[in-house]
């Protein structure tokens, strides 16, 4: 059953509980998604975090966001966002976007498929920072299904590196964590939706809130 919390409320209640060990899934891939991995993984394409300097400004931001290095080992750095749009067939026609740097998250479900990409764009401001794109057809665009235990209680965040820092979480990416409640019922035994904390401000968090079906 659900439970909706804020994330300041989160952060004051929640204890770290002993670490579970993570369910390991099959790995399914249709051979374009192989290739595409490939690509993604290719020091050609992508410098993976665990290799980037000092000097750049995404070490600097993931220094900042403390981030437990087991996820920083997951991510992926891009000089340029565009090198993503080309590497993907749906996008490789679409209109140029900003040729900016950007941190760069897979999403995977819960049989370890990669369905969504996204990048977290560096120096652009507030204004636009992030950007998804969808590998999978058809798949929810949740990041973290591929490292919880859905039998365990599951803490959903609107934003990955918010996820990242806690144990058996996903984020919805930006999406209104409500949308997708369909979802978390028939995919999580229980789960805490944890909305971000500018819900007093941001009139439409603050709906939401009211909205979550709780128990």
């Amino acid at each position: 059953f659900p439970v909706t919390i804020s994330m300041e409320k989160f952060k004051d209640n929640f204890v770290q509980t002993e670490k579970k060990d993570v369910i390991e899934f099959e790995y399914k891939k249709s051979e374009s998604q192989i290739e595409l991995e490939n690509k993604i993984k290719s020091s050609n394409v992508l410098k993976h975090c665990q290799h980037i300097s000092e000097n750049e400004s995404a070490y600097n931001y993931l220094l900042k966001r403390k981030l437990p290095k087991k996820h920083i080992d997951s991510l992926y750095y891009v000089s340029n966002i565009n090198i993503i749009r080309e590497n993907l067939a749906e996008y490789a026609n679409s209109d140029k976007l900003p040729d900016v740097e950007a941190i760069v998250i897979p999403f995977y479900n819960k049989e370890s498929i990669l369905t969504h990409v996204q990048v977290r764009m560096l120096n652009t401001g507030d204004s636009f920072r992030y950007l998804t794109f969808e590998v999978e057809k058809g798949q929810e665009k949740v990041w973290g299904m591929n490292n919880i235990d859905p039998e365990q209680e599951v803490f959903i965040f609107e934003g990955a590196f918010d996820a990242m820092c806690v144990e058996n979480a996903i984020a919805v990416a930006g999406a209104s964590l409500n949308a997708s409640q369909k979802f978390y019922d028939d995919n999580l035994k229980n789960y805490t939706l944890v909305y971000d904390s500018d819900y007093v401000s941001n009139k439409d968090i603050f709906k939401q809130i009211f909205k979550a079906d709780v128990s």
